[in-house]
């Protein structure tokens, strides 16, 4: 927020003299979306501003203007002028990493905020919002396929057409519909971050999304907004074309217009080939066919060929078309006003939520380039925290790398297959392979806790200015809410800004020489501090005499490590001076570090080597240029015996090195190799505890499937004998009853044999299967008459039966 006059103030500065009188009332407040307002900002009204070097246009483009610089000073270093910040990141290269973070925006005005990135200086609280917020859409797209779109949103045109209805100019129609395209993608953005809420409403995962929460406000729809929305879609069809239904006078004139351009062409019909002219129906005629009588020439074809005839009986037609499509021009007129005051009217929520989305599609884009470069969002610690970088690499070099690899493979592709030679005639030879730039070296930043200081050494080309430009660009893209390419998330300090003197100063416009030009930027960079800062420092006490600029370098890095104003929190420095070296042993603030060569090869290894100084190696590799011996031994001679002896210590102290780090390896794989062992005895443990148990609860199991089978069989047995004892008692039943029945036949016919029948007495008859009563009976004969149901029968004596 800024105070009316240093606004005021910073208006006078650029505004010509006949608006500084109203500065003097000038009133300034931010708004809800950012935008700084002031009294000049009359409320929207329907007055069409068409005058756009009207007195309250000028005013607000002087205010944007101070707007912009006074946003330029908030991201530049207090005590350090803007152009001398702009060489500093354009040292370490900030501009590019800019560049290679707009490729991922999906906008036009994403992609020239990304180029305008700048990193947050001074403020750690909002530098750790940024971070946030980059791994809340980390979590959103990568981890819940929740991906934001906002490719369909035409910004700048949109932003080109509030402007102008701000300004009370009318809009066109593809200007209403870049402006309705905000307002879609706002809405279904708005929808997608709601739905993701809701879906890890009540998880664990719900708390890597939550910053994405405010956006459900910011991108929200307003009543105002919406009823445009609804008008726009009512009056404009998509391919950027007014419906008939936007007024009736549209509706009208289009009937009518359609009308008389119907009534031309069959009034022209019957007179030969209708064409159009400039919007009037008329005649194509050759110049040998006949000329209808009263016609109007209006034109001909340049290649002196067809002429165009206007007949009387055309004219009317054609003046009454023309007037009618004035008619419709107006009334289309008027709907555009009507929508462009609407525009007008909601200027203030369009403009904010056009505002939001750009800043959302930059953070978007920076999330997406992490993703791209396998970074990790960094975490934001306190200065007392020493700066941990693990396996970092240098994201430019990395952006290189993949996009080589990128546009290998395209080119892979577009040449694959046979193709033709210079003779016509298919070749299958494989097209040549693109040069792809190599995957940068990995390197570690592991700074031990209390150290301020360190001096980096080593042969040049071994990557010590890459690991300064890598360090620096850490910490700046983690002020601006960048992700760094480490293979775990770094640990960051909250540095409050990154000063840098990396390459040659020297300028002879200024008449400054190489040292010069590093005076003069370490003069601006210890102005600069205020002991929050990195500073980088490259090739220090270079350009002049070797024992004084090796002073001058111990003096300067000794008064930076101090802290405090004028000092750093952190000094990265490299430099050639051996003696530089030492301050490690005088200073407890001070650690050493150096490049790693190949002593068989002398080619770099673009490694960082910690807690020892390197070495030049330019004898070595003098000797290796095929100088002549007595050369180089003449070069031994001159450096004298105690350079010698320091350069074999320096060569003893890595060998040591290399046998520590040889031996720790070693230990480290023994240790891997007993742990292993460990693993497997306990995993043989384990198994044979496994087996035993198994083979335990076999045998129970087979104990007691021998039981089991064993009471199975008894009661299967068991159940024979009772069915076998049930079949003999049913067989004995059977025999009994048997008997019974026999014995009871051998008694009736006993009594049958005996048995006379008697007259009244019922007998059964056996043929007919009746019962009946005796009437008479015939001895002699041995029949017997009977009464039966059916009547009176006959029947003979020994086909009577009794009756029980």
């Amino acid at each position: 927020m800024y105070s009316t006059c240093e606004y005021a103030s910073a208006c006078s500065r650029h505004a010509p003299c006949w608006l500084l009188p109203r500065l003097a009332s000038l009133q300034v407040w931010q708004s809800p979306t950012g935008h700084y307002r002031t009294n000049a900002h009359a409320p929207p009204s329907t007055t069409r501003l068409k005058n756009r070097f009207h007195p309250s246009s000028k005013l607000r483009r002087v205010e944007s203007r101070c707007k912009a610089q006074m946003q330029e000073s908030s991201h530049v270093p207090l005590g350090m002028d803007a152009a001398g910040w702009r060489a500093t990141l354009a040292q370490l290269g900030w501009h590019e990493l800019c560049n290679e973070v707009s490729e991922h925006a999906q906008t036009e005005l994403g992609m020239q905020a990304c180029r305008r990135l700048l990193p947050t200086l001074g403020d750690a609280e909002a530098s750790q919002g940024l971070l946030t917020l980059t791994a809340a859409l980390t979590a959103a797209e990568q981890s819940h396929g929740a991906q934001i779109e906002l490719g369909s949103m035409r910004s700048v045109d949109a932003a080109r057409a509030l402007q102008r209805a701000d300004q009370g100019g009318q809009l066109r129609t593809r200007d209403l519909l870049a402006i309705l395209s905000v307002v879609e993608v706002a809405a279904s953005t708005c929808r997608r971050v709601s739905s993701l809420l809701e879906k890890l409403d009540g998880q664990k995962a719900a708390r890597e999304v939550m910053p994405l929460a405010p956006f459900q406000d910011l991108l929200e729809v307003g009543p105002d907004v919406l009823s445009f929305r609804k008008e726009v879609l009512r009056c404009l069809d998509e391919d950027a074309s007014i419906r008939a239904q936007a007024s009736p006078d549209v509706a009208r004139c289009r009937q009518t217009v359609a009308s008389l351009r119907l009534r031309a062409q069959r009034a022209l019909a019957s007179s030969g080939e209708v064409s159009e002219w400039n919007g009037r129906f008329c005649l194509a005629l050759n110049p040998a066919d006949p000329i209808p009588s009263g016609s109007i020439l209006l034109g001909g074809a340049s290649g002196g060929g067809l002429q165009y005839h206007e007949p009387p009986v055309a004219l009317r037609l054609n003046n009454a078309l023309a007037a009618a499509l004035g008619e419709l021009n107006t009334a289309e007129n008027a709907v555009l006003w009507r929508l462009s005051e609407g525009a007008q009217a909601c200027h203030t929520p369009l403009a904010g939520l056009l505002h939001q989305l750009v800043e959302l599609d930059t953070a978007v884009a920076k999330e997406r380039f992490g993703w791209w470069i396998d970074g990790h969002v960094p975490g934001l610690v306190g200065l007392a925290t020493a700066l941990e970088l693990r396996r970092l690499r240098h994201p430019l070099l990395v952006a290189a790398h993949l996009r080589g690899k990128a546009q290998a493979a395209k080119s892979r592709r577009r040449l694959a297959g046979p193709r033709r030679g210079s003779q016509g005639v298919e070749s299958n030879l494989s097209p040549p392979a693109l040069p792809i730039p190599p995957a940068p070296v990995p390197i570690d930043v592991l700074l031990p806790k209390g150290v301020r200081a360190v001096v980096i050494t080593g042969p040049n080309t071994g990557g010590k200015t890459a690991a300064l430009t890598a360090a620096g660009l850490s910490v700046l893209s983690c002020l601006a809410g960048i992700p760094v390419s480490t293979s775990v998330p770094a640990r960051i300090p909250a540095y409050s800004a990154v000063l840098a003197d990396i390459g040659d100063n020297q300028s002879l416009g200024a008449s400054l020489s190489t040292f010069s030009g590093h005076l003069a930027r370490i003069q601006a960079v210890r102005k600069a501090c205020t002991g929050r800062e990195l500073v980088l420092l490259d090739e220090v006490g270079t350009g002049t005499d070797p024992t004084e600029g090796s002073a001058l370098g111990a003096a300067v890095l000794q008064t930076l490590a101090r802290g405090g104003k004028g000092g750093a929190a952190l000094v990265l420095a490299t430099t050639h001076h051996q003696s530089l070296t030492g301050l490690k042993y005088e200073d407890p603030v001070f650690e050493n570090a150096s490049v790693e060569i190949d002593a068989s090869t002398l080619r770099p290894r673009y490694q960082l080597a910690w807690g020892i100084p390197g070495r030049s190696h330019a004898l070595a590799i003098a000797e290796r240029s095929c100088l002549p011996d007595a050369v180089v031994g003449g070069a031994r001679a001159t450096l004298g015996k105690a350079s010698l002896t320091a350069e074999g210590m320096v060569a003893e102290m890595e060998r040591l090195r290399r046998e520590v780090e040889t031996a720790r390896a070693r230990a480290g794989e023994e240790e891997r190799a007993a742990a292993d062992l460990r693993r497997r005895s306990a995993a043989c443990r384990a198994s044979t505890v496994a087996r035993e148990t198994a083979a335990a609860r076999q045998a129970q199991t087979s104990r007691a499937g021998v039981i089991d089978r064993a009471l199975a069989e008894l009661a299967l047995v068991q159940k024979d004998q009772q069915a076998a004892k049930a079949e003999r008692g049913r067989k004995e039943a059977a025999l009994r009853e048997a008997a019974a029945i026999a014995q009871e036949r051998a008694s009736r016919a006993e009594r049958r044999a005996a048995w006379r029948p008697a007259v009244g007495e019922e007998v059964r008859v056996a043929r007919l299967g009746i019962v009946a009563r005796v009437l008479a009976v015939d001895a002699a004969r041995k029949k017997v008459k009977l009464h039966t149901r059916l009547g009176r029968v006959e029947a003979r004596m020994d086909e009577l039966d009794f009756v029980d």
